[in-house]
């Protein structure tokens, strides 16, 4: 069986070991191993080098997400100084031949702003494309900071065509199992060795998905966990279709793909009595 891995714990080049660990996710023959890595640039900024020795240890791109202009972008950061990290970090990237990929994250306060941020971005990288905002994402935003239904008419129509990939239509929702979803597992490495099997940012269920830690215990006792553990026996047998007609709501809220998953299998497994 071939299994996914990636880093997780919040930004990954504040972690002092980064490097470390990534060579050792390197020397693990398992593992389908990413060659992406999400940061919002904190260390890249702050020591040039960084973006370097990523490239050397199988790294080839890495995926900003651009939340507004300066004063919108540290906003929802909550970090002054967010927005220049970002920019110059990508500059970094781009010396040293790594491709620099980006996302806009839409909210209502970055509207008026996409003209602008598509000029900032031409020439830092390739937009992957606009996504949306959630209260159970990064967590910065409120309800009324989402975007809803009645905001998409004052969209440019670009913008509306790339969006629409990920909404969920709560009319089409298949009929498979919530694992059923990924091609084969994937495990997340926290920085302090703990690892997890992982489906929509579950892992914070660490007693349900826990599978022990990498830099004690042997790597091939972790993997085979997988098909043992409670959450992924909890996942097979709930239907996404049927997480939809009990916990979907109608109305002008926007769902997105990934959130919404999340937030579905998070209130099944609450009433279900496993948190």
């Amino acid at each position: 069986m071939r299994y996914s891995i990636g880093a997780a714990g919040e930004e990954p080049t504040y972690y002092a070991d980064l490097i470390p660990l990534l060579e050792l996710i390197n020397s693990m023959p398992h593992f389908e191993k990413e060659n992406l890595m999400s940061t919002n640039g904190w260390g890249i900024a702050r020591d040039p080098t960084l973006a370097k020795k990523l490239k050397n240890l199988g790294i080839d791109t890495v995926d900003m997400t651009l939340f507004g202009l300066k004063e919108t972008h540290d906003w929802f950061a909550q970090r002054k100084g967010a927005f220049t990290d970002l920019l110059v970090a990508a500059e970094h990237c781009a010396e040293v031949g790594l491709r620099v990929e980006w996302k806009i994250m839409l909210h209502k306060r970055n509207i008026h702003e996409i003209d602008a941020m598509e000029r900032l971005l031409k020439g830092r990288g390739r937009l992957r494309g606009y996504f949306l905002a959630e209260p159970d994402g990064r967590g910065q935003t409120n309800q009324a900071d989402l975007i809803e239904w009645s905001d998409i008419s004052a969209l440019p129509v670009n913008v509306l065509e790339n969006i629409q990939s990920n909404f969920t239509d709560l009319a089409n929702i298949p009929n498979c199992s919530v694992c059923m979803k990924r091609k084969f597992p994937t495990v997340y490495i926290e920085h302090s060795g703990e690892t997890y099997y992982r489906w929509q940012s579950l892992e914070h269920y660490s007693h349900l998905n826990c599978l022990g830690n990498i830099f004690q215990q042997d790597i091939n006792e972790i993997i085979h966990r997988t098909k043992r553990m409670e959450l992924f026996r909890i996942l097979c047998q709930v239907s996404l279709r049927d997480l939809c007609g009990k916990y979907g709501r109608k109305g002008d809220e926007i769902h997105g793909k990934c959130n919404l998953h999340k937030r579905w299998i998070s209130q099944y497994l609450a009433d279900s009595g496993r948190l």
